[in-house]
């Protein structure tokens, strides 16, 4: 069932996160569901991948202190439950390639490059119309 008071924070996140607004989530999540270490580590390490950058499945493996568990690592970001709010999009291939997604690899590259696209500066007064010069100087204006 919908619940406003459960669920408004999270779409309020989301909004902010969409309008540029924020670069990381704070909503609680449910780890309960949760039960193996190497699964832990890797949301924990994923949620510390800065916005905007990559990082490689190799390199996840090395930040837990697992560099040859790199299979079982991508395995874990492969489970990953909470899509966008814990950054698994921004795993890539060591060969640059961006790899494999659970909301699909248009979705992965459509957030990567939206991740890496500045925030359009958007003017602090909206355009005002100027009077013409021919109505410089007359009262009235």
């Amino acid at each position: 069932m919908y619940d406003e008071n459960v669920t408004g924070l999270y779409l309020d996140e989301f909004n902010e996160f969409f309008d540029k607004k924020r670069q990381s989530f704070d909503v609680p999540l449910d780890l309960s569901g949760i039960t193996n270490q190497l699964e832990l580590k890797v949301i924990d390490a994923l949620r510390e991948n800065p916005y905007g950058e990559t990082v490689t499945y190799k390199q996840l493996a090395e930040n837990i202190g697992k560099p040859k568990a790199i299979r079982a690592v991508a395995s874990a970001v492969a489970k990953n439950p909470f899509l966008i709010v814990v950054p698994c999009h921004r795993v890539v291939k060591a060969n640059g390639e961006i790899g494999e997604y659970r909301g699909g690899t248009d979705t992965k590259k459509a957030l990567l490059e939206f991740e890496k696209t500045p925030l359009e500066k958007q003017p602090l007064i909206k355009k005002i119309p100027l009077p013409k010069l021919s109505q410089l100087g007359r009262p009235g204006l």
